[in-house]
């Protein structure tokens, strides 16, 4: 995601689907202006607040000169999903279409 703020959010990693459809995956966050970004995702996630709110709080905690976040790990073993050390949630199974 690219913002016309300048604010910036990368994602990437492998990731996989087991036959029970939990969602297994290691991936790396870049961010610049992790503030920005968390105010986009509210915009379209307001019933997720909770969340962001604690992921802002990651961001803020772990953010180098600049605010900016590199190379943090978000991971989600079969289902449930850790920003850095921080449990956020759980991923229900993945069903086909």
């Amino acid at each position: 995601m690219n913002a016309a703020t300048g604010a910036r959010l990368q994602i990437t990693g492998p990731a996989s689907v087991g036959t029970d459809g939990l969602l297994t995956a290691q991936f790396t966050v870049d961010a610049c202006d992790p503030a920005a970004v968390i105010a986009f995702f509210r915009k379209f996630l307001p019933y997720e607040d909770e969340t962001l709110e604690t992921v802002e709080n990651v961001f803020a905690l772990l953010s180098g000169p600049g605010g900016t976040i590199s190379n943090l790990a978000l991971n989600i073993n079969r289902g449930e999903v850790r920003l850095g050390p921080v449990k956020l949630g759980e991923i229900p199974p993945l069903t086909r279409f």
